[in-house]
């Protein structure tokens, strides 16, 4: 994807990975604040990211990618890296999917 030649009108999209951590603003004290951080959680960019799907066991992720009508299918280690591990090919335009009972429907 040659990110200096966008079509007019596209955005691109990535894959972010977000931690919300809840703290205490004292000891004793029913106020809290939410702290959330966030990092790029591929090196890939698209125009058509769109619905996201995670298993239970949150090590495999689903995202449709509308403009390139495919699903891509990416990994995440328990160290908390992810990586692309397969596409398969959607024969129309993609949108939103589910996860449910081990299996993926959209």
């Amino acid at each position: 994807l040659d990110l200096n030649n966008i079509p007019a009108g596209l955005t691109t999209k990535t894959l972010w990975s977000c931690k919300l951590d809840k703290y205490l603003l004292s000891k004793g004290s029913k106020e809290s604040k939410v702290v959330i951080t966030c990092e790029q959680a591929v090196d890939f960019f698209n125009f058509g990211m769109n619905g996201i799907a995670i298993n239970d066991d949150k090590n495999k992720v689903w995202v449709v990618d509308s403009f390139q009508n495919r699903l891509v299918t990416i990994e995440r280690s328990k160290e908390g890296v992810y990586t692309e591990v397969g596409q398969i090919a959607l024969p129309g335009v993609g949108d939103n999917i589910k996860y449910i009972d081990g299996d993926l429907s959209g």
